[in-house]
C-alpha cells in the first residue's frame, strides 16, 4: 500500500468530530430546550443561547433574585451525559476547596449551584450556574487575530492559563485533559454582557426558522478547519517551502454576537473551564479521551499519561494564539486513521519518536512499524519550528528562536522531560 503523503492534499482540513458524533449533535432530543423569557427553578431568566456542544447547551440569564445576569449549562438528559455532568460537578467543588486563598485559583472557572430540571423527553438535565461570563480564546482569535495576536497578550494570556494549571497540578492534584481555546474563556463585565443582551434582543425582531436558529447559535468548539490563502505560502503541509495554514471556521456567522472592545483591552483576565473529562492523578479515566489538535502524543498512543498532556496543549495553544494557525491539525485522508496523521504532523515538526515512547503505547502497532516510521503516512519533509515561524509568518529570527525554545521545551516527546507548569512560568520568553 502506497504511503499518503502529507504534502499530497490540497483539501481543507474537515470538521473534528467523527460521523458518529455528527449524528449525535444533530439529534436535538435530549438537548434542554428553552424559550427567550423561560423561567428556570422560579429564579433564572432565559434571554439568549450562548452556544451549543456535543454535551451540553449554554444560556445567558439573568438571575432575577439577586439581579445579576450568570451563565447557565444545562447537559443533555441522556444516562451518559448526565453521568459525565456529575463528574464535571465534582471536579468544580474540589477545585475552591482545596485552598480558597490561593490567587492562582482565580484563573479557574467557579461553580455558583447547579440543580436538575425535568426533560421534555426524558430524565433530567443536570445544571450548572456560573457567574463568571466569557467569550472563548476560539472566538477571540478568530474575529480579531487571525493572522496571530501581539506577543504582549499573548505571553499575559499564556501566563494566566500557566497559573491556573500551577494550581490545579500542584494543590488539587487534577489533570484537565482537554485544554483549548473553546475552553479557555476571557472574562467579561455588565457593560458587554449587556450589549450582548441588546443585541440579541434586536436579532430578535428579525423572523427566523428553527434551522437558522440552531445553525446561527452553533458552538465554535465544533467548528471546522478551512484552508486560508497566504502569500507566502503554497501547497500544503508544514514543511520547509510549502506551508499551508490551518485555521478553524466557525459554524455560526461572526455578525451573530456583536464586537466587543474586550480585545482593545491590556488587562485581558482569563478562566480555565469545561473539566467534563478532568481527573485527578490517583483516579485516571479509563474512558477514551477526547482528542483534539492539542491533545498530545502519549494521548495519541494510549501510553500513561499525567500533568505533562496540559503542558503539551498549553504549548499548542500559545502557537495558536502567536501565529492564528493550527500548530497540529490532520487532514482527511481515505483509509488512513486522522490519530496517524497527527502522529504524521508531529513527526515531521518534531523529528523521530524515541523507541522508548514508542513502545510504551498501546496503540503504537496500529500506526508505527517496528523501525518506528508510519504504516499509512509519509513523513519525509521536515521542518524545525524556528523556520515554520520565518517561513511561514514572516517572524524576525530573533522572535523566532526564543518562541521556538518555549514550545519545544514542552512538546517534548517524551513527557517526564517536559517542564512542569511552574518551570515554564520562569520561562525568558514569559520575561521578555
Amino acid at each position: 500500500m502506497e504511503k499518503s503523503n502529507l504534502q499530497d492534499t490540497n483539501e481543507s482540513c474537515d470538521e473534528e468530530l467523527t460521523e458518529e458524533e455528527e449524528l449525535d449533535l444533530n439529534n436535538m432530543d435530549s438537548y434542554f430546550d428553552a424559550e427567550i423569557g423561560d423561567l428556570v427553578k422560579s429564579q433564572f431568566c432565559i434571554l439568549k443561547k450562548l452556544g451549543q456542544g456535543q454535551f451540553s447547551n449554554v444560556w445567558l440569564c439573568r438571575d432575577i433574585l439577586k439581579s445579576e445576569y450568570i451563565a447557565m449549562k444545562v447537559i443533555r438528559s441522556k444516562t451518559f451525559y448526565r453521568e459525565c455532568g456529575h463528574h464535571e460537578i465534582n471536579m468544580f467543588k474540589k477545585i475552591p476547596s482545596t485552598d480558597p486563598s490561593d490567587q492562582r485559583c482565580e484563573r479557574l472557572m467557579k461553580l455558583s449551584e447547579n440543580f436538575i430540571v425535568p426533560s421534555k423527553v426524558e430524565g433530567v438535565h443536570v445544571c450548572m450556574v456560573f457567574q463568571t461570563i466569557g467569550y472563548d480564546l476560539r472566538s477571540f482569535i478568530q474575529e480579531r487575530y487571525s493572522e496571530g495576536a501581539p506577543l504582549f497578550k499573548v505571553k499575559s494570556i499564556i501566563r494566566q492559563i500557566l497559573e491556573g494549571v500551577d494550581y490545579l497540578h500542584s494543590k488539587c492534584g487534577i489533570i484537565h485533559t482537554d485544554l483549548k481555546p473553546e475552553n479557555i474563556l476571557i472574562c467579561l463585565g455588565d457593560d458587554d454582557i449587556r450589549m450582548i443582551v441588546d443585541f440579541a434582543n434586536m436579532q430578535e425582531i428579525r423572523p427566523e426558522s428553527g434551522e437558522d436558529q440552531i445553525n446561527k447559535n452553533a458552538e465554535s468548539s465544533f467548528g471546522k478547519i478551512q484552508e486560508t490563502g497566504n502569500e507566502n505560502a503554497s501547497g500544503s503541509g508544514a514543511v520547509s517551502g510549502d506551508i499551508q495554514t490551518k485555521k478553524f471556521k466557525s459554524r455560526s456567522p461572526v455578525d451573530c454576537t456583536p464586537r466587543l472592545n474586550i480585545f482593545s483591552r491590556g488587562d485581558i483576565k482569563i478562566k480555565i473551564t469545561d473539566f467534563g473529562t478532568s481527573c485527578t492523578r490517583s483516579d485516571i479515566l479509563s474512558s477514551p479521551i477526547p482528542t483534539s489538535p492539542y491533545t498530545s502524543l502519549e494521548m495519541l498512543i494510549a501510553a500513561d499519561y499525567g500533568p505533562p498532556v496540559d503542558i503539551w496543549s498549553i504549548a499548542c495553544i500559545a502557537y495558536e494564539l502567536a501565529t492564528g494557525d493550527v500548530l497540529f491539525y490532520p487532514p482527511s485522508f481515505d483509509g488512513v486513521s486522522k490519530h496517524e496523521i497527527h502522529i504524521g504532523l508531529m513527526i515531521q515538526l518534531l523529528g523521530n519518536i524515541p523507541r522508548t515512547i514508542q513502545d510504551a503505547g498501546l496503540l503504537s502497532p496500529k500506526y508505527l512499524s517496528e523501525s518506528g516510521d508510519l504504516i499509512n503516512v509519509d513523513t519525509s519533509e521536515r521542518c524545525s519550528l524556528d523556520q515554520r515561524l520565518a517561513l511561514l509568518k514572516k517572524w524576525n529570527i530573533m522572535l523566532a528562536f526564543p518562541f521556538a525554545d518555549f514550545l519545544l521545551s514542552m512538546l517534548k516527546y517524551d513527557p517526564t522531560r517536559r517542564p512542569t507548569a511552574s518551570e515554564c512560568l520562569q520561562d525568558p520568553w514569559l520575561k521578555l
